[in-house]
């Protein structure tokens, strides 16, 4: 081993360009490689650590209205203790949800808790999922007094006291209820779809019950499914429950006019690659797919420089080996000693990598928000194996060239052996599938970046800067405190105006079907109710027609005692509204008619203005379309939504943060501009943009690497061509055409290659926004004619030394 060292040692200090391209090249690759393997590693390995995950289900529901479906994640609680009863020895829970403001009493200062997330479960949950304790058991759930927190939310509680035996009061929808603390859980995992800070058993009331019965879906549900028979069964007999249920007219609905729900049933490590409204840190396959094979494809990239480099330095050990040779050495000792220079060499790169990777991962981490870190325990073993890969893919067939040379030849020759025209095609055969890779990734890159600026910038359908709106859902406490903040922002002499709304895109709403007459195919709106300023404040662009008014009765939604007394019968629908009831134009759907509600029930109303669509978030969640509905009796727990005079904001939002501990004590300080609406949903995209800039970086200097060191492998084995082309007449310019020919001709041809897949993933991925950038040639040209520059600059320095190399010294030069 020694004698291995120190031969690759002498090695290195002899031919240290080529050993430095190949460890920065090989450690690029694999820096690359190890740290997109740990991002898939971290979204790969959802809910993977619990014991029966790899059986564990989860019942969703779907919604299909028209041609539009509707995810959910929650069904109704009264399925599964239905289904356990026609399939006995199911081990099945269910997870519920509810929010509430919580009081610890031993608090001296009584701080309440504003809208927290209570998880109410069956007592066999730590059956299905084994989460770990720090204080107490499982067994707690059995009393329907005890409460089991996280240790995060213990500590924010009781802080260091132990939280153990203390008492929580928890009061939602008025009522208040004392619990115990019975147990405390390791805090969870990041990559868990099951995020439960505090856990209680669900009551056996139904007034105290989180859901109520077949009335709302508010039960995440789950059964341990190990077979395919079992799912089937389980599956079946679900659907059989709902049949016999007051939603079995929902379930066959065949009405194209009405709602059909349908049942399915989703892996635990599938949830979180769920659709829209079913895992709220949903993550894209297509994405994580993608950064596996940039990963890949990187070190692949990496092992070809290696062998095109050392492929291109066996030349010049020719002579080494033969004498080793004419001693006595074999074929097969020559090809353990080049694999083991080959091992000492892809271990520094190795060792290059890890540290790259050390200072890469935070980096990924902090862009992308995944929770990445660097388990040596996992990354040592992967490393490795990816020297041992590389050993014996990267390194065979240079050790199996070297050692193959025929001493007498090479002996008897006043030159060093050449390859011929079969070894440089192939080397720059490999620096064309490097270039193909690296330029298939830039076109991505600027598709990737092209698609963030253009939501950036794109038209929201109403008017951003001077906008910002409170969501007041935590302010039910006290009744009044919606419209002591309401009166405050009304009273400041630069807010110019004022609304208050149900919401719609901008928090929660109601859906609705929607079909243009009796028996035609429906689809799923937003039914936004809303006061006379909405329009005005938000400033939504009007394309035909007129905005709704209290001036005319037949505008508004009158209610009484929190219920609608008149409907109105005017609406003011979104252009997408309009075109999916089949309206050729905003102007052509004025004055027609259109029926709202499911088909027993559904009402006709009529359409009196149109305005644009307003995009609120990236486009890839699309989101049902809205329909505006004036309401003049006050809106509860609505969206506050103001407008201030150009330049005021930060002093409005000064002087309510000022006031807001009068106004709403205890309650977040949680306002936001619109303008940080709009950040927020675009930063998902900026991030992916950063993260394929990266790789894209990589990929190409990885392929300039070996370009560079082939351009000087390429100077020494030219000298005295260039020598008798300058003899006989040839300029400096041309040499350098020759040259630079030779090394750009890989590049244009990569983009063959590298046109059509960049073309075909680009084009699938633009189909999921529903503002997609045009896919246009400039990105590939672009690209294209970057690549080709980068490639002149990386061999310029060494193709111009030898096309002005005097043909006296080039002739001399072998």
């Amino acid at each position: 081993m020694m004698t291995m060292v120190s031969d690759f040692w002498r090695l290195a200090v002899r031919y240290r360009l080529y050993t430095a391209l190949n460890v920065i090249g090989l450690g690029l690759g694999v820096a690359t490689f190890l740290t997109l393997a740990l991002v898939a590693r971290y979204e790969l390995g959802w809910d993977g650590f619990y014991q029966q995950s790899a059986s564990l289900y989860e019942l969703q529901a779907d919604f299909v209205i028209g041609s539009g479906t509707f995810h959910m994640a929650e069904v109704h609680d009264p399925v599964l203790p239905a289904v356990q009863t026609r399939m006995p020895g199911l081990q099945g829970t269910r997870l519920e949800h509810i929010s509430a403001d919580i009081v610890a009493p031993s608090d001296i200062s009584r701080t309440v808790h504003y809208d927290q997330t209570i998880s109410f479960v069956d007592p066999n949950f730590f059956d299905l999922f084994d989460l770990k304790f720090t204080a107490g058991s499982p067994a707690v759930l059995s009393s329907p007094g005890n409460i089991i927190l996280s240790a995060t939310m213990a500590r924010r509680l009781f802080g260091e006291k132990p939280a153990l035996g203390q008492t929580l009061e928890v009061t939602r929808h008025g009522k208040t209820s004392v619990y115990r603390v019975a147990g405390v859980l390791r805090d969870h995992p990041s990559n868990t779809t099951i995020t439960t800070d505090l856990i209680a058993a669900i009551p056996k009331t139904g007034a105290d019950r989180p859901c109520d019965g077949w009335n709302t879906m508010c039960a995440q549900t789950y059964a341990v499914l190990p077979t395919a028979a079992l799912r089937q069964s389980f599956l079946q007999n679900a659907h059989d429950v709902l049949m016999t249920s007051p939603l079995s007219r929902a379930i066959e609905q065949k009405d194209p006019g009405g709602e059909k729900m349908t049942l399915r049933i989703v892996p635990l490590p599938s949830v979180h690659f769920g659709s829209d409204g079913v895992a709220e840190d949903g993550a894209s396959r297509s994405v994580l797919f993608a950064l596996i094979a940039i990963g890949t494809l990187s070190l692949l990239a990496g092992a070809m420089n290696y062998v095109n480099l050392a492929t291109a330095q066996s030349l010049g050990r020719a002579r080494e080996v033969a004498i080793r040779k004419v001693l006595g050495a074999s074929h097969t000792r020559l090809m353990i000693r080049f694999l083991g220079e080959a091992l000492v060499l892809t271990t520094l790169a190795a060792m290059l990598g890890l540290i790259l990777t050390e200072i890469a991962v935070p980096t990924v981490a902090s862009l992308s928000g995944w929770s990445v870190t660097l388990d040596y325990g996992w990354t040592l073993p992967l490393l490795g194996a990816v020297i041992v890969v590389l050993t014996l893919g990267a390194g065979f067939y240079p050790a199996f060239m070297l050692s193959s040379f025929s001493p007498a030849p090479v002996l008897a020759s006043a030159r060093l052996p050449a390859q011929g025209r079969f070894g440089a095609r192939i080397r720059l055969f490999l620096v064309g599938i490097q270039f193909a890779f690296a330029v298939t990734l830039g076109i991505c890159t600027l598709v990737v970046n092209a698609q963030a600026l253009h939501l950036r910038h794109l038209d929201r359908g109403m008017t951003i800067p001077g906008l910002a709106i409170i969501a007041t859902e935590n302010l039910n406490a006290l009744d009044r405190q919606q419209t002591a903040v309401v009166n405050l922002l009304r009273a400041m002499p630069d807010v110019t105006d004022l609304s208050v709304s149900a919401g719609g895109t901008l928090g929660r709403y109601e859906v609705g079907s929607v079909h243009r007459a009796p028996g035609q195919k429906a689809f799923m709106a937003q039914a936004i109710a809303h006061d006379e300023a909405f329009f005005r404040t938000f400033r939504l662009h009007l394309l035909a027609g007129r905005l709704t008014t209290s001036e005319r009765a037949t505008d508004v939604t009158h209610t009484k005692n929190g219920n609608p007394d008149a409907l109105a019968q005017n609406f003011v629908l979104s252009r997408e509204a309009t075109r999916k009831l089949g309206f050729s134009s905003p102007q052509a759907a004025l004055g027609q008619t259109f029926m709202f509600g499911d088909n027993d029930a559904a009402e006709k109303r009529t359409i009196v203005g149109v305005v644009e669509d307003v995009i609120l978030n990236s486009g890839q969640d699309t989101l049902p379309p809205p329909i505006y509905e004036l309401e003049t009796s006050p809106i509860e727990q609505g969206i506050i939504a103001f407008r201030t005079a150009p330049g005021a904001m930060p002093h409005v939002l000064n002087a309510l943060r000022k006031a807001w501990p009068t106004l709403a004590p205890g309650v977040p300080f949680e306002p936001q501009t619109m303008t940080e609406i709009i950040a927020e949903s675009t930063q998902s995209d900026i991030a992916r943009g950063r993260l394929f800039s990266i790789g894209a970086a990589v990929a190409i200097a990885i392929a300039c690497l070996g370009l560079y060191g082939l351009a000087a492998f390429n100077a020494e084995r030219r000298m005295h061509e260039v020598g008798i082309r300058k003899t006989l007449g040839a300029t400096t310019a041309q040499i350098m055409r020759l040259l630079l020919g030779q090394f750009l001709r890989p590049v244009l041809y990569a983009s063959l290659i590298a046109w059509p897949v960049a073309w075909v993933f680009m084009r699938n991925w633009l189909t999921g926004f529903d503002n997609p950038v045009a896919l246009t040639p400039l990105y590939f040209v672009l690209t294209t004619l970057l690549a080709a520059l980068l490639c002149a600059l990386t061999i310029f320095s060494r193709t111009f030394g030898l096309a002005r190399a005097e043909p006296a010294r080039a002739l001399r030069a072998e």
